[in-house]
């Protein structure tokens, strides 16, 4: 074996390497944001038995300057007999992660105030509950700092597969 088909061989073993890293770092990005403070995430979505009706959910809000207010927002039950969140805009939520990782409503210093069965609709007794902050950090710049992270291996694969190229040919 020559060394340029050693070359190439390694170049090719260094961009499986990078390459495999780069998708075990993309896989490890799913999930939702953490809820915090005391928050469980729901294994599965609130069902419903109703579908198209409309339920409401008053949150109690403490925003970053200290005043307290209430909040409405609307627990629907879809045709699949999901509850779905929707907020005063219209936004649709799956749950209360969605909720905090997407709402324009609240800011991270908020804090809102929600039945720990939140968005389950129906619940009878004292669910109590969690205090956690009106907007969690949005996946989006996690996954842009992974993903730049991921294409380091690549892209230095890359370039060193063809600085030892170049270098190999006469």
């Amino acid at each position: 074996m020559s060394d340029g088909e050693a070359t190439v061989g390694t170049s090719i073993r260094v961009l499986r390497a990078g390459v495999a890293i780069s998708l075990a770092l993309l896989m490890t990005m799913g999930g939702s944001a953490s809820l915090g403070s005391g928050a469980r995430a729901a294994t599965r979505p609130a069902r419903c038995a109703s579908a198209g009706q409309v339920y409401k959910q008053d949150l109690l809000v403490q925003r970053e300057n200290g005043e307290l207010e209430w909040e409405r927002l609307a627990l629907v039950c879809g045709p699949d007999h999901v509850v779905k969140i929707v907020d005063a805009d219209g936004r649709e939520y799956e749950d209360l992660a969605d909720f905090r990782a997407h709402n324009h409503l609240f800011s991270k210093d908020d804090k809102i105030t929600v039945p720990r069965s939140f968005p389950s609709i129906g619940v009878t007794g004292n669910s109590g509950v969690d205090v956690v902050s009106g907007h969690s950090a949005t996946s989006s710049g996690r996954r842009w700092l992974i993903a730049g992270l991921a294409a380091v291996p690549i892209i230095g694969g890359a370039a060193w597969a063809i600085a030892r190229r170049r270098r190999a040919d006469p």
